[in-house]
Order: C-alpha cells, then sequence, then structure tokens
C-alpha cells in the first residue's frame, strides 16, 4: 500500500502548477492521483472495486488539505515534502476503512 500512497502522492503534488488551487487545478489534481493509484497493482487481498473506493476517497481528501506552498516545494525539488507524505498516510487511514465499507 505504501506503493500506491506514494505514486498518487507524486501525482497529486507533481501534476499541478504551483499557483492558487482553484477548482480546475483542484479536478486535475484528483484525477491526476487517482489515475497514479489505479495504475498500481492492488495489494494482496484489496479487490479492484476496493481499491477504485480507496483510491478516489484518497485523491478527493489529499486535494482538499494539501496547500499551495506543498504543491511549489514538490515541483521545486521534483520531491514530496514530509508534510505531503503524512498528509498521505493521514489519507490512508481514513479512507482504506470507507473502502471496505467499514
Amino acid at each position: 500500500m505504501k506503493t500506491v500512497l506514494f505514486a498518487a502522492a507524486a501525482a497529486v503534488v507533481c501534476a499541478s502548477p504551483a499557483r492558487a488551487i482553484d477548482a480546475q487545478v483542484k479536478e486535475n489534481f484528483r484525477a491526476s492521483a487517482v489515475k497514479a493509484c489505479l495504475d498500481q497493482p492492488p495489494p494482496a487481498g484489496i479487490s479492484k472495486e476496493v481499491m477504485v473506493r480507496f483510491c478516489t476517497c484518497y485523491a478527493e481528501y489529499v486535494a482538499g488539505i494539501v496547500t499551495d506552498e506543498e504543491i511549489a516545494v514538490a515541483e521545486a525539488s521534483r520531491m514530496l515534502p514530509p508534510s505531503v507524505m503524512a498528509k498521505a498516510q493521514e489519507a490512508a487511514k481514513v479512507c482504506l476503512p470507507k473502502a471496505r465499507g467499514q
């Protein structure tokens, strides 16, 4: 699951321009994260349906909490700031149970 989280977080942060996050940028941001997440094989024991629900929840959650500054840092360094990785882990903790219907 860590590979999925990193790939999706990287897509979310690195795919958007370093400017104010308007509705269209957030949507592009979310779509990139969903795609990156779904491009990864599901971990053992996770069905494709659960993976789709997880990736959608995860992308929406991260897109809602990543800041403009974090995007700018990620784009400049091409690396995810620790704060984004922490937010990615937070998103996973929230979204995996939801995706499983718990």
